[in-house]
């Protein structure tokens, strides 16, 4: 599946490389389909600090079985609201996930559990209507 979206949005994908199979994924979460949209997948990611891209990718490559794994449901309408709101954009929207990934590793540290589900409605709200730039770096 992955091969055949970085195909589609231009990508040279590298299936042994997290950074690769992140980009793919951030741009499947922002319901990306073509090369242009997937440029700035690519622009966006590499705005980002090494250690935001390096932290980010561990949590969009993590399997759910052999390291813990995070669903965030409703995270594709938080992509997809966030990149259509220029007050927020691509950019501080991958932070915001970087953010939600680290505060639920953080609060669910202890757990057992391989994947857990964290729900992200609200903040797909919250991306859509957000108005102000000191607002948009939540």
């Amino acid at each position: 599946f992955l091969q055949r979206r970085a195909e589609k949005l231009g990508f040279l994908f590298e299936p042994t490389k997290k950074e690769s199979r992140a980009q793919v994924r951030l741009a499947c979460l922002c319901r990306f389909q073509d090369a242009t949209k997937g440029q700035e997948v690519i622009e966006a990611f590499e705005k980002l600090g090494s250690e935001e891209k390096r932290i980010l990718c561990d949590y969009l490559t993590a399997d759910g079985i052999s390291q813990k794994g995070f669903l965030l449901y409703h995270s594709p309408d938080f992509m997809r609201k966030a990149c259509g709101n220029p007050q927020v954009g691509i950019v501080r929207a991958m932070k915001m996930l970087l953010r939600v990934y680290q505060t639920a590793d953080a609060e669910f540290a202890d757990s057992e559990h391989k994947v857990i589900t964290i729900y992200v409605e609200a903040l797909a709200q919250y991306a859509e209507k957000c108005k102000g730039l000191r607002v948009a770096a939540f």
